[in-house]
């Protein structure tokens, strides 16, 4: 005598139910992260350049101008200590550009319209901060070129290149540093000691940094420069990354 079967019979899924579950759970399955500077791509098409730096445009017109000023003059009474104070003054338009947009953030109330976006403000600061080392880059060129220019008939040779070397060497230096103190530090008095440091390390190595400058070579230069650059851009990608709406 056949004894009955003791477990109900389980109804296998025919194909096309197999594939719809296979295509929802991918639609709930955590996506790749895009690569970095697309993520940033897909910030400035939703915002643009201009509401990347609304409200803030006359203070980075401003922030240029005066180094433009500043650094002209300085390059034109600086001859015997030309490349450092190239190197000191190098950051003075991301530093420019960074403290007034800042500053007329808040005083204007703009930071807090950020905090209502989807967009933080961390997002908008990292990129900003892109912008101005990009800034910073183009008003270097043009102030090595005024210093040549300026120097064209003096006895000691001026390179434009080596000027240049120096300015970007000492610009993402700076920007390293600076972003690594806003990753460590919250405080927007760390920021203000750090940038007070270089300043004020500016004016007493200017002259024995000179003689450092002159005999460097141009490849140790660069090396600087391009591993500077490489730490900045890796700092502003955590900084971007970093969940935070302040």
């Amino acid at each position: 005598m056949n004894e009955p079967n003791k477990y109900p019979k389980i109804e296998m899924p025919t194909l096309d139910e197999k594939r719809r579950s296979i295509n929802k759970i991918m639609e709930h399955a955590p996506k790749k992260r895009q690569s970095y500077f697309r993520e940033i791509g897909e910030l400035l098409r939703l915002i643009g350049i201009r509401g990347l730096f609304f409200g803030v445009g006359d203070a980075a017109f401003l922030a240029v101008t005066a180094t433009m000023i500043i650094g002209a003059a300085l390059m034109a009474i600086s001859s015997e200590v030309l490349y450092s104070a190239m190197f000191f003054t190098s950051p003075l338009t991301y530093i420019l550009l960074y403290s007034l947009v800042t500053w007329k953030e808040n005083l204007s109330g703009t930071l807090d319209l950020h905090k209502t976006l989807k967009i933080s403000t961390r997002h908008i600061t990292a990129v900003r901060m892109l912008f101005f080392g990009g800034f910073s880059i183009a008003v270097n060129g043009i102030i090595s070129g005024f210093a040549v220019f300026e120097y064209r008939h003096s006895e000691n040779t001026v390179s434009y290149l080596k000027l240049l070397e120096i300015s970007f060497c000492s610009l993402f230096v700076f920007a390293a540093i600076l972003l690594f103190v806003m990753l460590k530090f919250r405080s927007n008095k760390s920021q203000i000691a750090f940038i007070s440091l270089w300043v004020t390390v500016g004016a007493f190595a200017i002259i024995p940094l000179e003689n450092v400058l002159q005999t460097l070579p141009p490849l140790i230069l660069t090396a600087i420069a391009v591993v500077a650059a490489i730490i900045f851009t890796i700092e502003s990608k955590i900084y971007f990354r970093r969940i935070s709406h302040i």
